[in-house]
């Protein structure tokens, strides 16, 4: 995932798009977006920021990502900072940290070293993280591998497995900052949860989660929790407000 663009990108020149236009790709030092720009080809850059609104048919490949208008890539993505403010459409993505405030949509797998989520994200696919910290939603149909999960959920969170080393998920708080009472405002309309057909991990500490299965190590089961199976190696604490089926020692 180290988008290493090698001595060639030292020499390219910048790119300024403003107005309506295609463009056919190519390799330079800083692109920058302020109006609806087409690139036809693949585009290979240092740096690249959209305000504006830019479709990609060919690969994407930057080192330093920042997309405050709307980015849609139909080719395969690949990035070592992004940054997300406005919405981005993408298919297979990788990169080495991602931070999503705004909406990013990806049909297909996702694969960072870090992701931090304000926002909204949704994959089609898989999700394999080596460190996951969520404050805000997401839609994930596969498998979200991760080595080290945090997750407080601003609204509704959905996976279908989740797999991991450390996987700590806890109740909403309200500090009554700006962005808590964004967040408490769409709590109205969705319920602060996360759901998963399976967790499975070392350590796990879970609150208002809903699940068929929890296996691992060591696993705390808090408030608001909704679990059919809890299977565990060592040892299981579960809160007397959470609702557990059956809880199994193997």
């Amino acid at each position: 995932m180290n988008p290493n663009t090698g001595d060639d990108m030292r020499i390219a020149r910048n790119l300024s798009l403003m107005g309506t236009c295609d463009h056919g790709g190519g390799r330079f030092r800083k692109v920058s977006i302020m109006g609806q720009v087409h690139f036809q080809e693949d585009l290979r850059c240092l740096s690249f920021s959209c305000m504006g609104k830019a479709w990609m048919e060919g690969a994407f490949r930057s080192a330093k990502t920042s997309v405050m208008g709307e980015l849609t890539l139909e080719g395969p993505a690949e990035g070592g900072r992004i940054s997300v403010m406005g919405r981005v459409f993408s298919g297979n993505l990788s990169a080495q940290r991602l931070d999503a405030m705004g909406e990013l949509t990806i049909h297909g797998k996702l694969e960072a070293e870090e992701v931090k989520l304000l926002g909204r994200l949704t994959i089609e696919g898989d999700c394999n993280v080596d460190r996951f910290r969520s404050y805000g939603d997401f839609d994930i149909s596969g498998l979200l591998s991760v080595d080290d999960l945090s997750l407080t959920p601003g609204s509704r969170c959905r996976a279908g497995e989740i797999g991991g080393a450390h996987i700590e998920v806890r109740r909403y708080f309200w500090r009554h900052g700006v962005a808590e009472v964004f967040r408490a405002l769409s709590g109205f309309l969705h319920e602060r949860r996360l759901e998963a057909r399976t967790i499975e991990g070392d350590e796990i500490f879970l609150e208002d989660v809903t699940a068929e299965l929890v296996r691992g190590t060591r696993v705390t089961i808090g408030k608001g929790c909704r679990i059919a199976r809890v299977e565990y190696g060592e040892l299981c604490h579960i809160h007397p407000k959470a609702e557990v089926g059956e809880s199994v020692q193997g």
